[in-house]
């Protein structure tokens, strides 16, 4: 990472463990946000815009993040205060609350473009087996007695990772994992739901109601959720709403558009297996 005092070199730590990265420190201009330069130019005095006291100015500002970080005061006892070997665990910090502690005392924390890929999780409902006929009638799917699994997927840039690349991942015991011939930084937390990705079975009413609201509550989170398959086709035929349809042949009134629009809608409900009442006249007992 590159941590911008804003403030990750190799080498061993004064405990033995072994670095999984180095973070280069860089300092800028609070006149001037633009202006940054890595803290090796500034010591070599290459900082003419940042004025004469900006290496007294850096030296204190490390010190007061030393307070909340305490990795950062290894830098203190170089030379020069520019690489910081960083060990896998507080590699970790850096990805959790270190960052926000640090962020409250002025330091940014930088990750490099190429490991910035976005790692995400979302909870997704499915059928083990898709109900024939249950992606265009909802009268098989809900007649089924079979539970539907309620599971996280990992995505990696919103592109769904299989099942082998989040055993991969379930697996990982550093902070920066290879995926798809790239190395990504890898939040703990996603790493615990590739462990532990089974949430448990759902009935197929409450399975509708997380797909049509598209959240669903996990250890007392609200999450996002995703319906697949044919719980898919059936959110998205209730969302697309009904079809014009014609009075029955055997009706001999006249229905106004109100009440045709009503009637496609109960046509809607029982061709997806689903009940319905409509009450959109005056004098129907309503209340």
């Amino acid at each position: 990472p590159d941590a911008g005092a804003d403030g990750g070199g190799a080498g061993a730590s004064p405990r033995g463990e072994r670095h999984a990265a180095a973070a280069l420190l860089q300092i800028h201009s609070l006149a001037d946000p633009t202006l940054v330069i890595d803290a090796t130019a500034l010591w070599a005095g290459d900082g003419e815009h940042f004025g004469p006291r900006a290496r007294i100015d850096a030296v204190l500002a490390l010190r007061r993040a030393a307070r909340v970080w305490p990795p950062l005061a290894r830098l203190l006892e170089r030379d020069v205060p520019d690489v910081l070997a960083v060990t896998e665990d507080e590699l970790y910090e850096l990805l959790g609350p270190a960052a926000a502690r640090l962020a409250d005392a002025g330091v940014a924390v930088h990750w490099p473009r190429e490991l910035a890929r976005s790692l995400s999780a979302s909870a997704v409902v499915s059928a083990a087996h898709a109900a024939p006929g249950s992606a265009t009638d909802g009268t098989a799917f809900f007649d089924s007695e079979e539970l539907l699994r309620f599971n996280w997927q990992l995505a990696l840039d919103g592109d769904p990772l299989t099942e082998r690349e989040m055993d991969h991942l379930a697996e990982a015991h550093r902070p920066i994992v290879r995926l798809r011939d790239q190395w990504v930084v890898v939040d703990p937390d996603l790493v615990r739901k590739a462990r532990k990705r089974e949430l448990g079975l759902l009935e197929p009413v409450d399975a509708l109601a997380v797909a049509l609201t598209g959240t669903a509550e996990v250890d007392g989170e609200t999450v996002p959720a995703v319906p697949v398959g044919a719980l898919a086709a059936l959110r998205d035929r209730l969302l697309a709403g009904p079809e014009d349809v014609q009075a029955p042949p055997g009706l001999t009134a006249t229905l106004r558009d109100y009440q045709l629009r009503g009637l496609a809608w109960l046509d809607l409900m029982t061709s997806l297996g689903l009940g319905g009442c409509l009450a959109d006249d005056m004098g129907l007992g309503k209340t």
